[in-house]
């Protein structure tokens, strides 16, 4: 490798390249396959796997406010660019909602989503993460799917997704709210499931 390196010029540094690889990796995954349903250790295409696992970034220890990545986002409601860490809410869980402007299975789930929020969305704090496509698809989903009641967003980047282990969408993925993961589902938005994870039941 150090030869190929040498020999075409290459200097890309190893945790560079690892980094490059995962961004890539989002970018070529669209709605998902059933080759290619793996979404942070669920391997089932629509099966809900809770987890109690903690979020790395969460750092252990009680903490008032959910711990959310250090991300930019824009908030798609304003257009305004803002950090993903100040949308969190103190002292209630979250629901991040992982979705793509061309994705189907994300117009199909997003009515279940608004009728979650109408029911529990004062006890679960909800946040819309868009990724893929480009920002005027994403206006036009929130826009075709009734979304634009919710926190619905836009992470150019792609961090959060990465951040979370998400490759598919729609994902759904629940935090305490101390920010530690309790449950991921993928194409399936179980509403007892998420209640359960969300410790509400």
């Amino acid at each position: 490798m150090r030869d190929v390196h040498r020999r075409y010029g290459l200097t890309v540094a190893p945790t560079r390249l690892l980094l490059l690889t995962v961004a890539l990796s989002i970018g070529a995954v669209a709605c998902g396959s059933p080759d290619a349903d793996t979404v942070a250790g669920n391997a089932g295409g629509g099966s809900p796997t809770p987890t109690s696992a903690p979020n790395p970034a969460a750092g252990g220890g009680d903490r008032a406010v959910t711990d959310l990545p250090d991300v930019e986002v824009v908030d798609l409601a304003s257009g305004d660019t803002v950090n993903l860490q100040s949308l969190a809410a103190a002292g209630k869980p979250t629901l991040l909602w992982f979705w793509a402007p061309h994705c189907t299975f994300c117009m199909r789930e997003a009515p279940e989503l608004l009728a979650f929020a109408d029911a529990h969305g004062d006890a679960v704090h909800i946040l819309g993460i868009g990724a893929r496509d480009d920002l005027d698809l994403a206006h036009e989903f929130v826009d075709r799917t009734d979304t634009d009641t919710l926190a619905m967003l836009w992470d150019p980047s792609g961090e959060t997704w990465i951040h979370y282990g998400v490759t598919n969408q729609p994902t759904v993925v629940v935090l305490s709210p101390e920010g530690e993961v309790q449950g991921t589902w993928f194409r399936d938005f179980d509403e007892d499931g998420i209640l359960a994870a969300a410790g509400l039941t």
